[in-house]
C-alpha cells in the first residue's frame, strides 16, 4: 500500500514535528522554502512565509496588470495573488495544481503562485553565492544563488516592491 493516504499523512506529520538542529558556532544558516516555477528552482526565506495553499477559487481582477492573477480568500481574508513568472519573464504554461505561497511582512500580505512547493531546508550562508551581474527582468529581486541552479529571491524586496502596487491613490 504505497499510496495509503494515512501513511502519507503520518510521514508528513513526523517530518513537520522534527526540531531543526541549531546552528553550529561559526556556521550561520537560513531556513529556505524551495519551490518550482516552470523548470527553475527558487527559494524564499521561511520567515516571510505565512502559509502555503493550493490555488483555488481565484477571482480575476479586470483592468489590473498581467502579473496580478486575481484574488483568493484564505482563512476569511482576501489575498491578492501575483504571478512571479510574469515578473521574472518566465514563459510557461499553468500547471494542473498550482500552489500559492502566502507572504507577509509589516502589514503587507499577498500570495505568489508557484508550480509546486518542494520542501524547506537550512542552507549555510556560505553556500549562498552572490547573484550574477547584469540587468534582467526581475534581477532586483534576486538575492543569491543556491546550489548549481537555485535562485534565492529576496522576499522582503518582493513584498515591499513599489512596482507591485496597483493603485495607491484614494478614490474620489
Amino acid at each position: 500500500m504505497k499510496n495509503n493516504p494515512a501513511e502519507i499523512l503520518k510521514k508528513r506529520a513526523r517530518l513537520a514535528a522534527q526540531v531543526p538542529e541549531p546552528d553550529t558556532p561559526g556556521t550561520e544558516t537560513r531556513e529556505l522554502l524551495e519551490f518550482k516555477l516552470a523548470a527553475g528552482t527558487y527559494y524564499l526565506e521561511i520567515r516571510f512565509i505565512d502559509d502555503v495553499q493550493t490555488l483555488s477559487d481565484l477571482t480575476p481582477l479586470p483592468g489590473t496588470p498581467a502579473f496580478i492573477l486575481g484574488l483568493m480568500a484564505v482563512r476569511g481574508r482576501i489575498r491578492c495573488v501575483v504571478d512571479l513568472k510574469v515578473l521574472l519573464g518566465i514563459e510557461s504554461a499553468v500547471t494542473d495544481r498550482p500552489k500559492v505561497i502566502l507572504l507577509a511582512d509589516g502589514g503587507i500580505e499577498f500570495g505568489i503562485a508557484a508550480d509546486s512547493v518542494e520542501t524547506s531546508r537550512r542552507i549555510p550562508l556560505a553556500a549562498i553565492r552572490p547573484p550574477l551581474a547584469g540587468p534582467s527582468l526581475g534581477s532586483h529581486l534576486v538575492q543569491g544563488l543556491v546550489g548549481s541552479s537555485g535562485i534565492l529571491l529576496d522576499a522582503q524586496k518582493l513584498i515591499h516592491d513599489p512596482n507591485l502596487v496597483v493603485n495607491q491613490g484614494e478614490s474620489s
